[in-house]
């Protein structure tokens, strides 16, 4: 990827649209942490393709997607990632938001319709 924004043409598009677009990935490509923030975000999406693996069929009801989230164990998975402790605070408040998203009304219907 480097060597792809770094090319004479990378940053000559066709319009000033492009250009910004372009000079932004340039940026980010070339910054000294981008290595750091890339494997970031292949842990952050590894956690997630677990997930997703348990969810392919559509007739998943939603106790077992709760279910499930709870028996993965992402806050374990995320305390073993390696990132900074404000990065870390903010993905186990974003699982527990969404854990009691799932948790709240749609547990209760779901219960409700089949005991």
């Amino acid at each position: 990827m480097h060597g792809i924004v770094t090319a004479c043409d990378f940053l000559s598009g066709n319009n000033a649209r492009s250009n910004f677009q372009r000079s932004k990935i340039h940026d980010i490509v070339i910054d000294f942490n981008f290595v750091t923030c890339l494997r970031k975000i292949i842990a952050i999406l590894e956690l997630l393709d677990i997930a997703i693996v348990h969810f392919q069929n559509d007739s998943i009801p939603v106790t077992e997607i709760y279910r499930c989230m709870k028996m993965i164990d992402f806050k374990e998975k995320i305390e073993e990632m390696e990132c900074l402790e404000d990065e870390r605070l903010y993905l186990l408040q974003f699982l527990e938001s969404r854990l009691e998203l799932i948790y709240g009304k749609a547990i209760g219907i779901a219960y409700f319709l089949d005991p």
